[in-house]
Formats: C-alpha cells, structure tokens, sequence
C-alpha cells in the first residue's frame, strides 16, 4: 500500500510539472481504418491523464484522413499528418516525433481500445523506476480472453514459428501457455507501448527499414535496453486488442513485409549466416506451405482455399526475389523492405 501511495504521489507530481500541456503523446498510425478509429481515439481522449493525440495516416484513401482531420477540428489537442504514401508502420511512428510534447509517447494500434486507467498504470511504473524506459500493458481480444503480447527471447526458432507455421497455432499456443505476470522482458507488443519521450528521440525511433513486422518492435526494445533501460509487461494495465484491421487490407504487402522484417532483423543482430538461415527457413517453410494449401484448394475446391494459395505464392515469389539481396548484400539499402 505504501509503494502504491508513492507512485500515485508521484504520478501526480510529474503530472503538476507540465500543467500547461500533455503528459503523454499518442501516436497513432492508421491505414484503412475508419471503421475503427472513433472508438480508439475516444476511449484515449477519456483517460484519466493529459494526453494529446497525433495521427499519422499512412495514405489510406478510404476516408481515413478525412474522418481523422473532422475528430481533429472537434478536438484541439488532436493533431493530423498526412504521410503522403505508406512509409510502413515503423517510419510513420517516426513522425510523432518533431509534434511531442508529453514527456512519454504512447505507440498504439487503430484497432484498440483502452481503458481510462491503462495509460496512467502503465506511466505510474516509468514514474516509479527511473530505470525502466518501456511498458506494455496486457492485451485482450474483443471477447475478454488473454493475448500474448510480450517476448523473453526471439531467435531462429522464432522465426519458423511465425513465419511457417499457420498463424493461428502460434498464436494459440502462445496465448494459452504464456505467463501473464509482471516482470522485465525482451520486447513487447507495439499495440500499446509506453516509452519516454527523450529515449524514444534519442536512439532516433524505430529503425524505418522496418515496414510492418514484430521485429520491428523486437529491435527498438533492444536499443532501449542497450541504453541500460528495462523493458516491462505488466497485467496492471489493459488494452482491447481486436488486431490484424490493417494487415488484412493488403495481404500480399503484409507477407512480404514480415518475412524481408525477420531476414533483416537477423542481418542486423547475427550477421549474413542468422540472415540467410532466416531467409531459408522461410522459404523452404514457405515452400511447404504452397503445398499443403494446393492440396487444400484441390480437395475442398472453394474460394477462400484457392485465394489463399494465390496470396501465399504471390507472397513467397516476390520473397524469394528480393528476400536473399537483404540477407546477403554487404550493405543493406535504404529501400530494401520497401
């Protein structure tokens, strides 16, 4: 009770010294999301602490931007920023950067909704420890049930876990199985994290050559934590998760962008021989699926089973082409996973 008391005192202490303007930054990057935006934007504006909204729209043309620029004119402390294209997730979080004026940045998904105490129970723990430089709240689904949301270690293994495997053994074995408790960790999920302001303009962002992938979270973390920064999940905080709004709009682009993140990913921590194991570990993963899901389309003849196979063997093509180039070339380009 007595910690408690503490980090309420100085939640509101830190709160006190910036009285004339937010707290905490909100940086939300939308692609195609109008469906969803209202619902994340509101449930932001009625957290419990100040906050100031900035959304960059990642050229969504669906009337994204528009709906953005109507909640800014309703809201002064919403801000808009067209991206002109889509950068990818990671370079157009990068943008928040020259309009933050809290003192921490907020990272958070479209596709989410939080509670008025998640942001100010996730900040009472930066508030708290001077040595934590990251939160990440816990993630639930629409109907209430535990997502995993955070990562201990991510390697080799990792990669054909994610990348080979269909998605939704994964991701059921890793909701089921992991341990909802608070403590320090590799990485959290970008759906909702907390970092301070200074740190976050400091080790310059996210590494843009990143376009829409869990390494790119994955690396951020980890120049955090070189800075002797702790990363941490905590239950104390929630955050509704319904995931994959975006994604699900350009498959193709989300495939590719995740299997050229993880050969990247390992050619910047492990070199060429962690990035051609990542690239061949999808691909002959990624090879075994195109089969398994011919067979599908085959011998259930429907529509999905037969997009599906297109989609994939789309994906893994244009992988194949442009995937070895990261893992091999002696400099990676700036366009590389672009």
């Amino acid at each position: 009770m007595q910690q408690s008391s503490n980090v309420n005192m100085n939640l509101k202490r830190v709160a006190s010294t910036s009285s004339d303007g937010p707290l905490v930054t909100v940086a939300i990057v939308t692609y195609k999301s109008k469906p969803e935006l209202p619902d994340c934007v509101n449930s932001v504006l009625a957290s419990d602490v100040r906050v100031e909204i900035v959304i960059i729209d990642n050229d969504s043309r669906d009337g994204t931007l528009e709906l953005a620029n109507e909640l800014a004119i309703q809201h002064e402390n919403i801000v808009v920023i067209n991206s002109g294209s889509n950068l990818g997730l990671a370079a157009a979080n990068n943008l928040v950067m020259p309009h933050a004026k809290g003192e921490f940045i907020l990272m958070l998904n479209p596709d989410t909704v939080v509670h008025r105490d998640t942001i100010s129970n996730m900040l009472s723990i930066l508030i708290a420890d001077s040595e934590v430089g990251v939160v990440g709240p816990l993630n639930v689904y629409g109907d209430g049930s535990r997502c995993s949301s955070y990562q201990k270690f991510w390697n080799l293994w990792h990669v054909f876990v994610w990348r080979v495997l269909p998605y939704s053994l994964p991701r059921t074995m890793y909701d089921k199985w992991s341990r909802y408790r608070e403590g320090e960790v590799l990485w959290v999920s970008g759906s909702c994290l907390l970092i301070r302001t200074a740190l976050f303009k400091a080790i310059g962002g996210y590494d843009p050559e990143f376009f829409l992938t869990i390494e790119d979270v994955c690396d951020l973390c980890r120049r955090v934590k070189q800075c002797d920064y702790k990363i941490v999940f905590t239950p104390r905080a929630e955050v509704v998760h319904y995931g994959g709004r975006s994604g699900s709009q350009v498959p193709i682009l989300s495939l590719v962008a995740n299997f050229k993140g993880s050969v990247y990913y390992f050619r910047k921590y492990q070199g060429r021989i962690g990035a051609s194991l990542a690239f061949g570990i999808i691909l002959i993963g990624g090879a075994a699926m195109v089969l398994v899901k011919a067979m599908k389309a085959v011998a259930f003849r429907r529509d999905i089973e037969r997009r599906g196979l297109r989609i994939y063997c789309s994906a893994l093509w244009q992988f194949g082409r442009e995937g070895l180039n990261i893992a091999i070339s002696k400099r990676t380009e700036p366009d590389a996973l672009k």
